[in-house]
């Protein structure tokens, strides 16, 4: 794991095609910023947040992201692909064409129908 990729997640808003596979970015916020083709394959994502985000095209693949937030994000075309997503929420997120190939889920229990992003998927 990379130490150090924080610093620069938290100074910039426009993240268009950043690289920060196998980071730490535990607890990072990302809400409001373009994140656009950015990658963070194997990155631990833990407690972070995309919530309000543009993050369409993003690599997410084997990420460890089990209570990631991606609230209202737009997250077109996003790979997920042997992720950890064991407990995240994409309540209301723009998921068209995300692939969750291989990604954990297991642990979803939405409250209601109306709150599981998984219903939102095609």
């Amino acid at each position: 794991m990379r130490a150090g990729c924080g610093a620069s997640v938290r100074s910039g808003t426009d993240l268009f095609g950043g690289e920060f596979a196998s980071c730490d970015l535990r607890g990072v916020s990302f809400e409001g910023k373009l994140l656009e083709r950015a990658v963070f394959d194997g990155a631990d994502l833990t407690a972070a947040t995309v919530s309000g985000t543009k993050a369409g095209y993003a690599s997410f693949a084997a990420a460890d992201a089990p209570t990631l937030k991606g609230v209202r994000a737009m997250l077109v075309g996003a790979n997920f692909k042997g992720a950890n997503l064991k407990r995240s929420d994409f309540s209301g997120s723009e998921l068209t064409d995300v692939s969750f190939e291989a990604a954990r889920l297991n642990e979803h229990r939405p409250r209601s129908a109306h709150e599981s992003v998984w219903a939102a998927c095609p």
